[in-house]
């Protein structure tokens, strides 16, 4: 937070916005001095829950990050955050009007549906089961709970799609050797967000295995879930608030426990048979975009601005 405001605050004063919009607790001291100094409007965009992320930070670090949230989290004109759940956390630790949710949802309008498909890359038949992730290869994500689900999945495959942690990858190769499924884990490279729909399309379920290791993860909203229901595949999600929420509510898939291997093996193997079962199409499927797309979401933001301009024009 230092380096970014003696790197960034001299040249945002000269500009003089009318607007300063923070992403995350690293900009929002720098956002309220310019606002302080200047009267510009001050938008707080939350990414994610700050003070109960999955990160491990001295105590007096801690302490400082506290204090710089909850002192300059009561000066923004507006909140944004990305979960109904953390919108109610928000509103409930600082005493603060509840945050406005605007989801991480992908970009459907501008979707690359090419040719390429996760199982041509693969070089895997139509016949072959194949279960995906996608999102970082890192820790707490429970990925390695998956490779330990394989030898209760007969013939299943497991793809990961995006950026890999170097430590994390070798773990789930020496799991996957240990466990004689090595040739059923496949770890791909990252795509352009675009390309993720239309990518991720051609496989059976999609596995999101988030572990409940910190208030920021139960109350996450991913836009992996939301991208792998807009690509036609249900989904096997752990058993945390929003995604249990969401799952139930639209029927694409099932919750697990995404703590135990057998579980997952469980509510992928069920998935995979049933798979139009999970799939929300016709009428449900128009009733998701209009609720979930990112055009949904652009128009809501797009009302805060609107908001905004009509308060400072008094």
């Amino acid at each position: 937070m230092d380096e970014f405001e003696s790197a960034t605050l001299q040249h945002i004063l000269q500009i003089r916005p009318d607007v300063v919009h923070c992403h995350d607790l690293s900009t929002l001291p720098t956002g309220a001095s310019v606002a302080g100094r200047i009267g510009c409007a001050l938008i707080y965009d939350s990414h994610e829950l700050e003070m109960h992320r999955n990160a491990t930070y001295p105590e007096a670090v801690k302490r400082k990050r506290r204090r710089l949230e909850e002192r300059n989290i009561v000066k923004a004109d507006v909140v944004i955050t990305v979960s109904e759940s953390i919108a109610d956390h928000l509103r409930d630790d600082y005493r603060i009007p509840r945050p406005i949710v605007v989801l991480n949802s992908p970009d459907f309008e501008h979707t690359d549906e090419g040719h390429k498909t996760l199982r041509t890359d693969l070089h895997l038949g139509e016949d072959a089961p194949l279960a995906v992730y996608v999102g970082s290869v890192t820790i707490n994500r429970g990925i390695e709970n998956v490779v330990r689900a394989l030898p209760f999945m007969e013939a299943v495959h497991f793809a990961t799609v995006g950026p890999r942690r170097k430590e994390t990858e070798k773990l789930l190769i020496e799991i996957a050797e240990e466990l004689g499924v090595r040739d059923r884990l496949h770890l791909v490279d990252p795509v352009p967000p675009n390309d993720v729909v239309g990518y991720i399309r051609s496989a059976d379920v999609s596995v999101l295995p988030i572990q409940n290791v910190c208030l920021s993860y139960y109350y996450c909203m991913p836009n992996k879930l939301l991208e792998s229901v807009f690509a036609g595949i249900p989904v096997a999600v752990a058993n945390l608030i929003e995604l249990r929420r969401f799952v139930e509510k639209t029927g694409c898939g099932l919750v697990m426990d995404e703590t135990d291997p057998r579980s997952i093996a469980e509510a992928v193997a069920s998935v995979i048979p049933r798979r139009g079962d999970f799939v929300v199409t016709g009428e449900r499927l128009d009733q998701l975009i209009a609720e979930y797309s990112w055009a949904a979401q652009a128009e809501r933001l797009r009302g805060v601005y609107r908001d905004l301009r009509r308060r400072t024009a008094r």
